[in-house]
């Protein structure tokens, strides 16, 4: 990750109130400066990401490659989540 932002009291009541749903950052004109997410919902775009540019199979060998039988695909989808 980059730097981060301190969020004030302010900032934060605003963020909680969003009750867990993405939110747009924006500055005085309108203008989006970014998206306010929660970890949860970073690690599933992520991973949707990842998804998109592998086939099941690739990922399942890139991971058996990594951690030789720790996790199945199914297991890691599970762990995400994710219903196959």
């Amino acid at each position: 990750m980059g730097e981060k932002v301190t969020a004030d009291p302010v900032l934060r009541e605003k963020l909680a109130a969003a009750n867990g749903h993405p939110i747009e950052l924006c500055d005085e004109a309108g203008r989006v400066l970014g998206y306010a997410l929660t970890p949860e919902q970073h690690h599933r775009l992520l991973f949707d990401w990842v998804k998109a540019q592998h086939t099941d199979e690739e990922l399942e060998r890139l991971y058996e490659s990594a951690q030789p039988g720790r996790y199945t695909m199914d297991d890691v989808l599970r762990l995400f989540g994710v219903a196959r």
